[in-house]
């Protein structure tokens, strides 16, 4: 790929990188012109600013007011203004003509603030990611002059990769530096290892004029030229290895992710809660509602008005101030503003969270309380206004931009949460480091007399047929040291008369358990562990002087690049190498830190090998491929040569792939002696260690001696023939009587005289070889490696976090199903899967990768595996299909192996079963034909295991099952890397799952709604994972995405979830001796450059956790749902009464009654009175209920039923309220009436005074009596406070009875509700007093009333909570139900548990 001359030339090549001051100025340079282009790009687009012309959309559901409601306040605004100019003062009664204006200009100004405010609002929204951005940038600028980075800031170089933390290898300040990807820049100097994948667009520093000018886009593979990649040679090679090459930056690869963020920031789904108050106010009530109000009301008034004049009003009160006093609680006059300061001020209690956590709340456990294993309750936090009200204010003033409190709201999304997805795994879900999990060595038992006593039944003693398990119980005695206790062997005499007569080799398999408080802590299952401390030190010794040598990390890292690029030269290999640290195993069989202090180290080989040639590759492959994918891993090994000083005899240590180490061994240590490893032992630890590999990480170790000393002590990598295997020594195959391969008499044909003895410490020997290392040449190098002494095979995993698990289970009973994206394979992906206790069996997982391969590939391929298994009559059919990619298929390296190397598989194979092998087969092959066995018996036996035939070792065939010879320990590195086929098998299932993040709509649709039940997505990438969270949001789930912080590529994730959590993750360590404190900033010199990474990446995340916070997620989640749910309740309420205030008008309309309330009284009332109890509901406490109930799915949220369902219970509450009312007002008017008339026969309780002759008064009331009528109306004004006060009782506890829990848990309704109802008693009085007529014909006063109407007003309301506690003992039923069948969804049975 060519790049343009001017470019190459504008770009400038520092020699020794960029400064550090350089580099950060050129990113804020980069961020603050980006940002500067898409401020143009929005003005540029027109006259308004898009977020101008979305303002009042009608379909904007996440704003609270729209454009048809403002017009309807217009028209209300109007009409006021017309019925007022159109009355007369002296014909029309004081509040009624004064009323009418100052409606008006109330609702006028109310619309005014409403408007500013949603559009104050909605312009912070749109511009919430600018000004995160922005604020990021300020402190980006402001770190320019302060940092003071050097070497030591960083990870270090040979730091594990991991998938969750993205790193380049970096110039900075004249300094190679493990730099984080997000902080890299246009000019950065960057040194590309081989294999590895290019992270924006560059070109090489030093141009090749063979290849010519050259540039690499991000995501490209540099891909090295290796020198003798196409020679051909039959003997070991000396390979040179691989370094690094630099490379120029050419872009900031941060600034397409900025982008993303900027343009995407408007693209969430709208919220659960907008949705249902848009549905609700948008659709039933301006829609539906208001105009059948509006109709109805025009009808009556105009009848009335045409039949019965005497007992209306003026035709401008009938037909114009009537219907717009009904409909003014309708209107959305305050609950625009509520919605917003309600919503502001519960983002505020959700962040307060995280500042009123206790000191110990990181060390709360689960586990620790409960120990009958049921989930402990998560602790309740309440937050104080205090502590709430400064984050409402920066909220509310949009200087809290760090939560994204309006375009990712963690009160919505937290509030009705139903998927977590966690789309990062190590150092997240997991420790960050493998621990050894399972150790083997093989033993030698002697042979018993008959009546010779047997070992107990119990011990770890086992063949490969009974292998121990270990029983769990941990040792709780203190280790000593082992290394004094150890006495010497004893010499084993050259004559043989020390030989055992009769041996039996055993497999033991010792089980390790993790200490889930540390991340490097190991317990041995069995206590009586000690009996094989033989075996076990030298296994300790040597993960000390190799594995965890410090000494061995710089040329380990050439290794690991060169072995991998060695394999991009075959089409079927891949490279593979697993080393982690387990100096944490020595330390628990005995070893003191200062074991090493004796050796220095001299040398450093590793050698791998080819795969075979054409004639011999087909049957090669045949064998590995039925353990693992289409790719074989290429055998490698790495050794060290180290030189006792006291003695000065040298050692050489080695580890690798087990088919290699295994070629170059002929004996294995059984403890106490050398014994020859026959073939059957082979084959019992490779069937170990392939069946470990399909879901750990193994590690073969072997040993031997140097006699000789090596002339040059340079490090070496050796490459081998495929065809090498003869190059190996044979050791003769022993038979009874005959010299074992290990005896002084087989070396050479020569005789020791003196007898072998060991060392203590390290098993070293005295004896010699016949292949004596001599000049430095590859043969001598190899043959040095050769002869070794297996020592064991240790068995790795990745344990899942004791705190993630709990977090599992609450969030189970919470009804929020946790989803783990996982990028690696079937089978690694459900073993992981299990661990954290997530259902990952049949039917329960689905592989996103993507099926791209033709018919005719798939054909091709079933009938190459058809002619292979033609010669094997067996009764059963295997058909292979290959997964292949077009011939160019990029290979890439991932970071989920142990180390660093793995690929992306280009091609796969998959094994379906047409017809259940029989396994009995391989009983009736006799012993004698063990090694000659066909290589499908052991395919059709491990293919059936891993289908679930076989779950442990078979006992009674473990020596007779046919053994693979080949490595599979690519497998245990693979992740993206290839079809979700664990070790290359068809996992074809019943259930006919969908395969392919293209497949998943079509069968949700068709199909069934599995993909959206299960707990594990494997094979996952960011786009394919996007992908899906698109898809679950399409059908209704709520997605929180929770991921790494230090991971660039999850930008696109964290922008589709609804929200986004950033995690900070645990680095991964070389060794546990090697601390990574030193990449965590000190506050004192300012952020680090990982804490500055981690605040470029989680620009996209409402929440950001560092490591050392404790678990918080399940306390917002609480609050969240807590202050959700009081949301619903105060809107349900407000809802409800405004609703009665209308209806009461209504009714008093359709009885013939005068108002029953003046427009001031029900502005009064609607905008005061009735929000100030709505808001009084929200100070009810956090409740630990709150995390046992289903929210529900985001679609559907207001259905017909569920509204039928609203109106029956509304009536049933407050209709009989409202019947008592009109009741009370139509007996004042009595008592009013009979005053006037001395005479109560005249006195209709609806007509009033019948001898009234005067039109259009009122019956008079409208007339000379209007105080009267005032009096009426403000003492009905004051009843439904009265009863407001009391329902909403029952609504601060709505799923609780009143006795059950008393409303003094509420604080604010306890202040709110008196306040109200002397605020109502106070306006009440005031509204006498300035409209009281100055000298009335008839005074009228409250004491006129009569007592039976006060009694029923004032007694009404025990009556009204009994109603109410009965009407909601059936809702709460309802609930019950509702919540059996969410539940009942949430955990509908998969896997052999799921319906047919």
């Amino acid at each position: 790929m060519s790049y343009a001359k001017e470019e190459a030339a504008e770009t400038k090549v520092t020699p020794n990188g960029l400064s550090t001051r350089e580099a950060l100025t050129c990113l804020s340079s980069e961020i603050r012109l980006e940002l500067r282009r898409f401020e143009l790009k929005q003005t540029g687009q027109g006259f308004f600013e898009p977020w101008q012309r979305q303002l009042f959309s009608y379909n904007n559901a996440d704003g609270p007011l729209h454009w048809s409601s403002i017009l309807v306040l217009l028209v209300e605004v109007v009409l006021l203004l017309v019925a007022y100019t159109l009355t007369d003062d002296e014909e029309f009664y004081t509040p009624r003509h004064t009323g009418a204006l100052v409606e008006a200009c109330v609702i006028f100004l109310l619309l005014i603030l409403n408007m500013y405010m949603v559009g104050w609002d909605s312009k912070l929204a749109y511009y919430e990611m600018v000004t995160r951005a922005k604020d990021m940038l300020q402190q980006l600028e402001g770190l320019i002059e302060e940092s003071c980075w050097n070497e030591s800031s960083y990870l270090g170089r040979n730091t594990p990769l991991s998938p969750c933390i993205t790193l380049q290898w970096t110039y900075r300040d004249g300094a190679l530096v493990n730099m984080p990807q997000t902080l890299l820049v246009k000019g950065d100097l960057i040194a590309m290892r081989p294999g590895y994948i290019v992270p924006a667009r560059c070109r090489p520093v030093q141009v090749d004029t063979k290849v010519g000018v050259y540039a690499m886009n991000a995501g490209d593979q540099y891909m090295p030229i290796m020198d003798g990649a196409e020679s051909v040679f039959c003997g070991p090679q000396v390979r040179a290895p691989l370094g690094t090459r630099d490379f120029v930056v050419l872009e900031t690869p941060y600034i397409p992710y900025l982008r993303l963020a900027l343009e995407e920031s408007h693209n969430r789904p709208c919220s659960k809660l907008n949705k249902a108050r848009h549905k609700v106010y948008t659709h039933y009530v301006e829609k539906i509602l208001l105009p059948f109000i509006l109709v109805m009301m025009t009808v009556a008034n105009a009848l009335r008005f045409i039949y019965l004049p005497q007992t209306v009003g003026k035709w401008p009160e009938m037909f114009i101030l009537l219907q717009m006093d009904a409909v003014i609680p309708l209107l959305p006059l305050v609950f625009p503003i509520m919605w917003l300061l309600m919503n502001n001020y519960g983002v505020a209690t959700v962040l307060a969270v995280l500042n009123c956590l206790p000191a110990d709340f990181s060390q709360y456990s689960a586990y620790d309380s409960l120990s009958d294993g049921t989930v402990a309750e998560v602790p309740v936090i309440n937050v104080t206004r205090k502590a709430a009200w400064d984050i409402f204010m920066n909220v509310l003033h949009g200087r809290c931009t760090s939560t994204l409190p309006r375009t990712a709201s963690v009160l919505h999304a937290l509030g009705s949460v139903t998927a977590f997805c966690c789309i990062d795994k190590k150092g997240i879900l997991s420790w960050p480091n493998p621990t050894a999990e399972k150790i083997l060595f093989l033993t030698e038992d002697e042979d018993r007399a008959p009546d010779a006593e047997t070992p107990d039944s119990g011990s770890v003693m086992a063949s490969m047929g009974n292998v121990s398990e270990g029983n769990g119980i941990r040792l709780g005695e203190d280790f000593l040291e082992l290394k004094d206790k150890l006495s010497p062997l004893k010499p084993i005499i050259a004559d043989g008369s020390g030989l055992r007569s009769s041996s039996k080799t055993s497999v033991v398999v010792l089980d390790l358990s993790h200490d889930s408080m540390t991340p490097f802590s190991i317990e041995f299952d069995d206590p009586m562990w000690k009996r094989h401390i033989g075996s076990l030190k030298p296994l300790g010794l040597n993960v000390l002087l190799n594995t965890c040598n410090q000494k061995t990390l710089d040329f380990y890292t050439h290794v690991t690049d060169h072995v991998y690029k060695a394999s991009l030269n075959d089409k079927d290999a891949i490279g593979v190498v697993n080393r982690r640290c387990l100096c944490e195993m020595p330390k628990l069989i005995g070893f003191a830190d200062c074991a090493m202090d004796i050796f220095y180290m001299e040398q450093q080989l590793a050698m791998y090998r080819n795969l075979p040639s054409t004639q011999k590759r087909e049957k090669y492959l045949h064998h590995v491929q039925s353990f693992i994918k289409f790719k074989t891993p290429l055998p490698n090994m790495f050794s060290v040569i180290v030189r006792e000083k006291n003695s000065g005899m040298q050692q050489l240590l080695s580890q690798g792939t087990a088919d290699l180490v295994l070629d170059c061994c002929n004996e294995f240590w059984t403890g106490e002696d050398l014994a020859p490893l026959r073939p059957d032992n082979r084959k019992k630890i490779l069937d170990f260690y392939h069946r470990s590999s399909l879901t750990a990480y193994c590690t073969a170790f072997a040993y031997r001696p140097l006699t000789h000393p090596i002339s040059s002590n340079e490090n070496m990598i050796i490459e081998l023939p495929g065809d090498c295997t003869e190059m190996f020594p044979q050791p003769p195959t022993p038979s009874f009587g005959s010299k074992k391969s290990w005896d002084t008499d087989s070396f050479d044909d020569r005789r020791l005289s003196q007898a072998r003895y060991f060392s203590e410490d390290s098993l070293l020997s005295v004896m010699e070889k016949a292949n004596s290392v001599g000049a430095l040449d590859a043969a001598n190098e190899f043959q040095a490696q050769c002869n070794q002494i297996f020592i064991g095979l240790v068995s790795m995993q990745y344990q899942a976090k004791t705190e993630i698990i709990e977090l599992i289970e609450q969030l189970e009973c919470a009804c929020i199903r946790f989803v783990h994206f996982s990028e690696e394979s079937e089978l690694r992906s459900r073993v992981f899967s299990e661990k954290l206790g997530l259902e990952a069996g049949w039917n329960c997982h689905i592989s996103l990768l993507n099926k791209n391969t033709s018919e005719q590939n798939l054909q091709e391929a079933a009938d190459k595996e058809t002619a292979l298994h033609s010669q094997h009559s067996l009764p059963y059919r295997l058909d292979m299909m290959e997964l292949m990619r077009p011939n160019g298929g990029r290979k890439s390296r991932c970071s989920s192996a142990p180390d660093i190397v793995s690929l992306v598989d280009t091609t796969s194979q998959q094994v379906t079963f047409l017809e259940k092998p029989n396994i009995n087969v391989l009983e009736a092959l006799p012993d004698t034909e063990a090694s000659e066995r066909s290589d499908i018996e052991l395919q059709m036996l491990t293919q059936y295991e891993t289908m679930g035939a076989i779950d442990e070792f078979d006992e009674s065939n473990a020596n007779e099952t046919q053994q693979m010879t080949l490595s599979a320990s690519h497998v245990t590195s693979s992740s993206r890397s290839s079809t979700s086929a664990p070790g290359g098998f068809y996992m074809a299932n019943r259930a006919k799952l969908p395969r392919g993040i293209e497949n998943i709509r079509p069968h949700i649709e068709q199909v069934d709604n599995v993909p959206l039940l299960v707990p594990l997505f494997t094979d996952c990438t960011p786009k394919t994972t996007r992908e899906m969270f698109k898809i679950m949001q399409e059908y209704g789930e709520i997605v929180c995405c929770a991921g790494s912080s230090l991971r660039l590529h999850n930008y696109g994730s964290f922008m589709q979830a609804d929200i986004s959590i950033a995690l900070a993750p645990r680095f991964p360590q070389v060794c546990r001796k090697v601390p990574t404190t030193t990449a965590v900033g000190d506050s004192s010199v300012g952020p680090s450059p990982m804490e500055l990474c981690r605040t470029l990446n989680t620009l996209a995340c409402s929440v950001s956790f560092d490591k050392e916070d404790p678990t918080t997620i399940l306390q917002l989640i609480m609050q969240a749902r807590s202050y959700t749910a009081n949301i619903h309740n105060c809107c349900h309420f407000l809802l409800s009464c405004e609703l009665t205030l209308t209806l009461l008008q209504v009714f008093s309309t359709i009885f013939l009654l005068p108002p029953v309330l003046n427009g001031s009284q029900v502005l009064w009332l609607s905008c005061v009175v009735v929000p100030l109890l709505s808001v009084s509901l929200l100070g009810k406490p956090v409740e630990r209920d709150v995390m046992k109930k289903a929210t529900g799915k985001n679609s559907g949220v207001l259905n017909k039923k569920l509204m039928l369902t609203f109106t029956v219970l509304y009536m049933t509450k407050f209709l009989p309220s409202v019947a008592v009312t009109l009741t009370c007002f139509g007996l004042m008017l009595t008592a009013f009436c009979a005053k006037v008339t001395a005479e109560a026969a005249v006195c209709h309780p609806l007509y009033g005074n019948t001898q009234y002759d005067k039109l259009h008064e009122w019956s008079g009331w409208g007339g000379a009596h209007t105080e009267a009528l005032l009096i009426a109306q403000n003492a009905v004004a004051f009843l439904l406070t009265f009863y407001f006060a009391f329902i909403s009782m029952s609504y601060l506890n709505r799923y609780q009875q009143l006795w059950r829990r008393l409303p003094t848990v509420n604080t604010l309704w306890c202040v709110i509700m008196p306040a109200v109802v002397f605020l109502q008693l106070l306006y009440f009085i005031i509204d006498i007093m300035l409209h009281a007529p100055v000298a009335p014909s008839v005074k009228f006063a409250v004491r006129d009333i009569s007592i039976a109407t006060w009694l029923l007003g004032f007694l009404w309301p025990i009556l009204l909570v009994s109603i109410n506690e009965f009407v909601k003992r059936r809702e709460i039923k309802l609930e019950v139900r509702l919540q059996k069948r969410e539940r009942l969804d949430f955990g509908t049975k998969l896997g052999m548990n799921s319906p047919f």
